[in-house]
């Protein structure tokens, strides 16, 4: 059981969702040996909130809290399965008190945990709390310094602070240690874009669609709003096109990828009809509404202070 449940947490921390997806059968694998073994339980609870992303978040989040609940029941001072809550109060609930607590729960069981403050580290950033963000992440990478996902929050954290050369450096670093990987190209784009530098963020955007395979519904959004912002609008529709023609297949396709074209081609009033379908549908991305560069258009827009005031989001 604990050999299976290693596989799992092994392929989760890459964040793809072939493997994820595998995850959930190792966590089961490790059940159907121990039905008690809370970690596995946990386990599922953290794959379900990651495929959060990239399936339908009414189908996905509440299988992911029955699991850290189920876990919890078993075992109330398993730190991982407070983690997993802490994310589900994230993503699908917006509680961001609840979600502090879990996480300084999780932290005081287990303090040492580099995953735990790597997330505690993504939720400070989308709080507005960029210093206590730098403070956690360091711990992490202290902790962990070749895990993926500490290496790819790093640079994402340095580039929403506007620390773009340490942010470049930390994506660079991120390739070396993971070259097949799509996250460390992912973040070295988002860098550049965040500085504006959209023709230079268009290379390794495609770089890491290329690496994703099929999982590219957000990625085909930001794109469009890289071509929208420098003013190739064919290109930028093209993009709306694809993400309908994957809606057709029956991918989910995050209502927020439209938004970012929308918002890429200056048509606010559409962005805004679809920012609120990913309100409506607790898309993912909703958390990082006062984060990310691609909202720098909108954020004097009341549309857009009135969804940050309706999720509790700090402006920044």
């Amino acid at each position: 059981a604990y050999e299976a449940y290693l596989l799992g947490r092994h392929y989760l921390r890459r964040l793809l969702e072939p493997e994820i997806k595998r995850d959930i059968e190792y966590f089961e694998q490790a059940l159907a040996i121990d039905s008690t073994y809370a970690h596995a339980y946990a386990g599922i609870a953290d794959a379900y909130v990651v495929l959060g992303d990239m399936l339908l978040p009414e189908d996905t989040l509440p299988k992911a809290r029955a699991a850290a609940e189920k876990a919890l029941a078993i075992d109330e001072g398993l730190a991982e399965a407070h983690i997993s809550l802490a994310l589900i109060k994230i993503y699908y609930d917006w509680d961001w008190p609840g979600a502090e607590r879990e996480f300084k729960r999780a932290l005081d069981i287990y303090p040492n945990s580099a995953d735990t403050r790597a997330w505690y580290a993504y939720f400070l950033l989308c709080m507005g709390r960029h210093d206590d963000a730098i403070a956690q992440n360091n711990r992490a990478w202290e902790l962990d310094s070749r895990s993926m996902f500490v290496n790819f929050l790093k640079s994402w954290i340095l580039s929403d602070v506007g620390h773009y050369d340490k942010a470049i450096q930390a994506a660079g670093n991120l390739i070396d240690l993971y070259p097949e990987n799509p996250w460390g190209h992912w973040i070295l784009a988002y860098t550049y874009a965040d500085q504006g530098l959209y023709e230079e963020a268009i290379i390794p955007f495609r770089t890491s669609m290329d690496l994703l395979g099929d999982d590219i519904c957000e990625e085909i959004g930001i794109l469009g709003y890289l071509y929208g912002r420098l003013g190739r609008k064919a290109e930028a529709l093209k993009q709306l096109g694809q993400l309908d023609e994957l809606s057709a297949k029956g991918k989910y396709v995050t209502p927020l990828a439209r938004s970012w074209i929308y918002i890429g081609l200056e048509d606010m009033d559409m962005a805004f009809v679809w920012l609120e379908k990913g309100y409506e549908g607790h898309a993912a991305f909703m958390v990082q509404l006062n984060l990310n560069f691609f909202y720098d258009s909108i954020r004097s827009d009341p549309r857009f202070k009135a969804l940050l005031k309706k999720m509790g989001l700090p402006e920044n």
